[in-house]
């Protein structure tokens, strides 16, 4: 079964907000405490101690939905009701907060700017812990917000009247910060799927063309694609996995060039100057172009079939002089091709440049490339 990306992004998000639920109930707990203590003291008010009651039965029943997401969590099979779980106890929470504060706190502009504090720095810290999932931040911060702005524009005096409008004002642009911050999210998951998709592929193909060679790949060759992998930042495998399988490119008027690995078809057939026209056609599958041009067998060729021109640069690093016994044979020099338009008429021409021999033993003798004893020999 194939990997459904959209899904894989909601599962990475519903993921994220219960690995940071720990943190954001030890919190929850915390401040609800110093503020029952200080306000509890303060104000001798006992309700701030039945809100901090409220709050610690809250935080165990959020813990309890934790602990079963955590015993039971599929990733690759999301289920919306953990989604649901984590918005409704966000919500909750949020709600808590914005009535509790707003119907336990006093006329005292200190007291008020004290619990605004609070409410904004939980607010906050909401945007790096639960804007992952953006219908979870957002059910936590509106009602933990808007009941203690409200509860400053119905006191009437200016100064809580400014108050209450620069808590909406914060909230717009909390919600702001964690829609982007969801986002940001969302296209990293999105990049780690399709990655994982990719080497996914990669593996299958390698398989596959074990299976065509008839035979399974040497444990060295298997060695030497690991320790160049292994060589590769995930931003440079990122842009090798991003490689078109088939690309058309014009050439100037009705010429176009047809770029592909190993045939159209398949990145992993051979064509050589020897391939009969009926098993080219079936390679081909009707494309044509002026220039058709594909590579992995590493032999320099240029033949023509129909008119068009097929062929093969050869390569740069590995150019091969024979390949018999599951053993290739490398020259020692460089090939590449070059393509040119000469009065309405495409001509292909196959280079090659000698390579410094001694310079290529030196590089290669301070790496640890599996193939370096092999690599030696031939540039011998």
């Amino acid at each position: 079964m194939g990997i459904n990306i959209n899904n894989e992004i909601y599962a990475a998000q519903i993921r994220a907000v219960y690995q940071q639920t720990p943190m954001v109930l030890i919190v929850n707990v915390v401040n609800s405490a110093l503020v029952a203590l200080i306000l509890g003291s303060y104000a001798e008010h006992t309700g701030w101690w039945i809100f901090l009651g409220l709050v610690l039965t809250m935080t165990g029943v959020r813990a309890i939905v934790w602990g079963v997401y955590h015993h039971h969590k599929k990733p690759y099979r999301p289920k919306a009701i953990w989604a649901q779980l984590a918005t409704l106890g966000s919500g909750l929470s949020g709600l808590l907060w914005g009535i509790g504060t707003a119907s336990l706190v006093s006329d005292n502009l200190v007291e008020e700017m004290f619990l605004a504090f609070v409410i904004g720095g939980m607010c906050a810290g909401a945007v790096f812990s639960l804007s992952y999932h953006l219908p979870t931040f957002i059910a936590y911060v509106v009602p933990a917000v808007l009941p203690l702005s409200g509860h400053f524009f119905l006191d009437g005096r200016l100064v809580d009247s400014a108050m209450g409008g620069m808590l909406v004002v914060f909230v717009a642009a909390m919600t702001f910060a964690a829609y982007n911050f969801s986002h940001a999210f969302a296209n990293g998951a999105r990049l780690n799927v399709d990655l994982t998709k990719r080497t996914k592929e990669l593996v299958e193909t390698n398989a596959q063309l074990a299976a065509e060679m008839g035979q399974e790949a040497p444990p060295r060759v298997i060695a030497s694609i690991d320790w160049s992998r292994s060589c590769l930042s995930a931003i440079e495998l990122g842009f090798l996995r991003g490689f078109e399988r088939r690309r058309e490119v014009p050439l100037g008027r009705n010429s176009t060039l047809q770029l592909f690995h190993g045939s159209p078809r398949s990145n992993m057939e051979y064509i050589v100057a020897s391939t009969s026209p009926e098993s080219l056609d079936e390679m081909l599958g009707g494309i044509t172009a002026t220039v058709l041009a594909g590579g992995h067998t590493h032999f320099q060729m240029v033949r023509q079939h129909h008119g068009d021109l097929v062929i093969n640069p050869g390569s740069v690093g590995m150019p091969f002089k024979d390949y018999v016994g599951g053993s290739a044979t490398i020259l020692s020099h460089a090939e590449y091709a070059t393509i040119e338009e000469v009065d309405g008429t495409i001509n292909v021409s196959l280079k090659r440049i000698p390579l410094d021999k001694d310079a290529l033993r030196q590089a290669q003798r301070e790496t640890e490339h599996p193939l370096g004893a092999w690599l030696l020999q031939q540039y011998g």
